[in-house]
């Protein structure tokens, strides 16, 4: 008889356990706040400007790149509809062109990239709401090859660029959603670094034109 007591004393504290938990987990996923991974794929048109070993040029060149992403948007309270959105992630150049040729880009290297936005949230309705952002996005990617002479040349690109940002967000519940989004940017500065044995040059590269950014991926509240 006392273990019967007991056992349904235990099982009154695990069911009260578990609702406390439940509720708890209810408040946290209700949260504006989310965290996500996403898959995306940008295209770029751009003309470049720049002088290397005292030669002008100027070229027109175009760049697709596909990748993924950890990327969310951190609410103060539930109260504001400001917050931050971040994203962090690499992708891989899957096409490129340099004036009217088209570039081999098997052994291009990863590109690095990361986002900070300021955001603004609008709720349609339970299950759907956007987000409108505006901020800076920086990309890097070093690449190395080999001169005529069988010389090690490391190429470092780093790009800083302007981004405005929409994102739709589908809550299929409280604690999961949908995400999709576009962006584009239009870059700010552009600086190349050559270096090897024997050499080694930096500059900044004059940039006229933009990027657009698609992305589709998966939203967990916070």
């Amino acid at each position: 008889m006392k273990r019967k007591l007991n056992c349904s004393g235990i099982m009154k504290r695990t069911l009260l356990l578990v609702i406390v938990l439940c509720f708890c987990m209810f408040s946290m996923f209700a949260s504006k706040s989310w965290f996500g991974v996403e898959g995306f794929t940008t295209h770029s048109e751009e003309n470049k400007t720049y002088t290397f070993l005292g030669v002008n040029s100027s070229e027109d060149s175009t760049v697709t790149l596909m990748g993924i992403a950890i990327s969310g948007t951190i609410f103060p309270n539930q109260e504001t509809p400001f917050g931050i959105g971040y994203q962090i992630g690499a992708g891989k150049i899957i096409a490129a062109t340099n004036g009217s040729s088209e570039e081999d880009v098997s052994d291009y290297p990863l590109t690095f990239r990361g986002s900070l936005l300021f955001k603004y949230n609008v709720a349609f309705s339970k299950q759907f709401s956007m987000e409108f952002g505006a901020g800076g996005l920086y990309e890097s990617m070093t690449r190395e090859g080999f001169s005529e002479d069988t010389t090690v040349v490391t190429v470092e690109y780093n790009t800083l660029s302007f981004i405005a940002n929409t994102n739709l967000l589908f809550h299929v519940s409280d604690s999961f959603a949908l995400l999709g989004g576009v962006s584009i940017a239009t870059p700010l500065s552009n600086k190349i670094t050559l270096s090897s044995e024997s050499l080694s040059y930096n500059d900044d590269i004059a940039v006229t034109g933009y990027t657009v950014l698609g992305q589709l991926g998966l939203a967990f509240s916070l």
